[in-house]
């Protein structure tokens, strides 16, 4: 088994797990560790704590090659709760703070002619001890969403996770078998129609007490600290919450004076208010007309070694909480506060990524007269349209986005339609001007491949498929890019959306595809049998593989409902309100609306899935007394919502990079990780975080980035979190 520390600073070990505000600095080291009691290496940069009076986001990291078991730290007098725990710690907790340790004095001079005495020296403690950086999640079947949502919400960021059923009769173990601690969070999910037996209760809270453990309850009972104004109440009208104290450090990442509504229908809640201001405040209001509380932190002996704290949700939903938008942004509050934004798993990375396909070909387009696709009326997007598009990329979208996005939107090329293709019947549309502004742009955004001329693959043999789909690739290499490296960077060579979403259930066009270099494509997520029914996962062709090169990832890929054969509004109302039987009628503005919605949703769930639009998407026309195109006004509104409830940036760094996350996330979720916080004896201090890993994929330990000081090994920035490859 390999092991890796990353040395994390030294800080209180309660002060990690329960202020969130106090990892001084992060130097990672990346060789190879052996298990010793220590946990550390010899070759790793070690980090000193500065007196506790200085900032810890202002901190520079010293530098030391002294070994752990003998650096100094400036941090002892910095209160822990950890202290008087280590009186009562297992077998691999520090001694009582009254322990002795062995001294060397000068002897006295009249000592000098007695025999000399041998004491036996009190028993050593070990250096360091263990806290497991994982969640319990202490269920019942009386409160299935709550579980769920729970589950739902760890997983989403690839957290890792114990479930302990209590209605099964699950015993809880908060221990290893070495006596270490097990678990550095805890998630409630009981329900209200069960209450935690006084044993549970007592030992759940010990063990937070111990170790600084926070705690989180959804769909809580009101406890001692609160009282109910009312009975359980469904809302007449849509509740919206709010984080009542911006200031909160675990709030960061969301845009904190927003309200968010929860639904009507899904929603129950109690009305609380708090009874003891000195224990709880209120973290989440719902602004209905009493205002009641939805949320509280409470702080237990505060000012004390015993020091924890538990956030209670009094809300949740009647079926499928996790559907819920609401939910999800609430989720960012509670499970900050949880991990303290110290995990194992993914940073929160948020991903709008807008397809284009067809582009340079023409497409059939909507007749609201006969109610279909007329391929009597053919559209192309003109030299004009493609600049007006420039523009508002260029100048437009960088203005909307928040601080620290890279957004660019992909374009996808069928080469046939450069200057037509005379032996397979495809007539040039022009003299090759689209071409020209396409190559004159190139730098604007990503580019990748379409197929050379869109036919259906579902039946090709594997030269018709090579054909098809290298000609287009050669094509873009040798006349878009020249081979020129930097133009050649923006082409996505290894990777391609397959016309009409075709062949991905034919093995010669996944040889093909494979053998010219091509290992993930996108799917489309209505077919199930191409798309994994885990939504943070590709679907692979298991159904082919090849003998040398494996299978081919298919990305999930979402539709929208800015069809591929529309180009204005009033079209998009009427293939709407036909492709639904024309029983409802909503108007652009409600359409735009549900999709951006929809969209948000599966932001917020960190789901990463590409969307679906078309070259006829890139069209000029008139809405709302100015120019613009379906797909600019699209993006409008689904940044705009995003900024209204988040601060994260919003990024798409393009297929050919979201298929390796795609990948390497579901070889992560393979791995089950075992990591731990490495807790210092002697100070009760957090030397690091140790991982044990036998998996070839490096796992990821996100921090905050307000927490940590440079300089940095192995990981990259995303807003307001770092992620360390371990």
């Amino acid at each position: 088994m390999h092991k890796k520390a990353v040395i994390i600073g030294v800080a209180s070990a309660a002060a990690l797990l329960v202020l969130a505000a106090v990892i001084i600095g992060a130097v990672v080291g990346t060789s190879k560790a052996k298990s010793t009691s220590s946990g550390s290496s010899s070759n790793h940069f070690k980090t000193t704590a500065p007196p506790v009076t200085t900032q810890p986001s202002k901190t520079t990291v010293m530098h030391s090659t002294t070994p752990a078991s003998t650096q100094s730290t400036s941090s002892q007098t910095q209160t822990s709760s950890l202290t008087q725990a280590a009186t009562e710690s297992p077998a691999t907790s520090p001694p009582t703070t009254t322990t002795v340790q062995p001294t060397t004095a000068a002897p006295s001079p009249t000592a000098t002619t007695q025999a000399p005495t041998t004491t036996a020296p009190p028993p050593t403690a070990p250096p360091v001890y263990y806290i497991g950086l994982r969640t319990l999640i202490v269920s019942s079947q009386s409160a299935p969403q709550a579980t769920q949502y729970a589950r739902d919400v760890l997983y989403s960021r690839g957290a890792p996770y114990d479930l302990v059923d209590l209605t099964a009769g699950d015993p809880i173990q908060l221990y290893r078998a070495d006596g270490s601690a097990k678990y550095s969070s805890i998630v409630l999910a009981i329900g209200t129609g069960l209450e935690l037996s006084a044993l549970i209760r007592t030992t759940l809270t010990t063990y937070e007490e111990k170790f600084g453990v926070p705690e989180v309850e959804l769909n809580a009972n009101p406890s001692a600290e609160t009282a109910t104004a009312g009975a359980l109440v469904n809302p007449a009208v849509d509740c919206m919450i709010n984080v009542a104290d911006a200031g909160l450090p675990f709030a960061y990442g969301l845009n904190t004076s927003t309200y968010v509504y929860l639904s009507t229908g899904e929603v129950r809640r109690y009305r609380v208010s708090i009874t003891d201001s000195t224990v709880s405040v209120p973290v989440l209001y719902a602004f209905d007309t009493d205002q009641s509380i939805l949320a509280t932190l409470s702080t237990y002996r505060p000012n004390s070694p015993l020091q924890h704290r538990k956030m209670s949700l009094f809300f949740d939903g009647e079926s499928q909480t996790s559907e819920s938008f609401a939910h999800w942004w609430a989720s960012y509050v509670w499970f900050h506060f949880l991990t303290n934004g110290v995990y194992v798993g993914n940073a929160e990375m948020m991903y709008l990524q807008a397809h284009v396909d067809d582009v340079m070909l023409s497409d059939d387009t909507y007749n609201p007269v006969k109610h279909i696709t007329d391929e009597d009326l053919q559209f192309r997007i003109s030299t004009t349209d493609w600049a007006k598009w420039v523009d508002w990329a260029q100048n437009r979208l960088p203005t909307l986005l928040p601080a620290g996005s890279e957004m660019v939107v992909e374009m996808w090329l069928n080469c046939a339609a450069a200057f037509g293709d005379p032996s397979i019947g495809f007539e040039p549309y022009d003299n090759g001007e689209l071409f020209a502004a396409l190559n004159a742009s190139w730098g604007v955004t990503l580019w990748g491949s379409h197929s050379w001329s869109h036919l259906n693959e579902d039946t090709f043999t594997a030269a018709q498929a090579y054909g098809e789909l290298y000609s287009n690739h050669d094509f873009i290499r040798k006349n878009f890019t020249a081979m020129n490296p930097q133009r050649l960077a923006l082409f996505q060579q290894d990777t391609i959306v397959m016309p009409q979403i075709s062949g991905l259930l034919n093995s010669a066009v996944l040889k093909t595809l494979l053998e010219i270099g091509i290992w993930s494509t996108v799917g489309d997520t209505p077919r199930p049998e191409i798309t994994n029914p885990d939504r943070y996962h590709g679907q692979w062709t298991t159904w082919y593989t090849h003998p040398t090169l494996g299978q081919v990832l298919i990305v999930p890929r979402g539709p929208t409902n800015l069809y591929y054969y529309c180009y204005n509004d009033t079209c998009t109302e009427e293939a709407y309100w036909d492709l639904h039987g024309r029983t409802i009628h909503p108007d652009f503005a409600q359409i735009l609306q549900w999709d951006s919605d929809m969209v948000l949703y599966c932001i917020a769930r960190l789901d990463a899935r590409p969307w679906m639009f078309h070259q006829p998407n890139l069209r000029q026309f008139t809405y709302n007394g100015a120019k613009n195109s379906l797909l600019a006004i699209w993006m409008e509104l689904v940044i705009s919502q995003f900024t209204t409830y988040f601060s994260f940036p919003l990024n798409n760094f393009g297929l050919s990079h979201i298929a390796k996350e795609y990948k390497s996330r579901e070889n992560r979720d393979g791995c089950n990780y075992d990591a731990q916080i490495v807790v210092r004896n002697s100070t009760n201090t957090i030397q690091g975080v140790r991982l044990a890993n036998q998996c070839t994929e490096a796992a990821r330990l996100s921090v905050p980035l307000s927490l940590i000081s440079p300089p940095f090994f192995n990981g990259q920035t995303y807003g307001p979190q770092y992620t360390i490859e371990m």
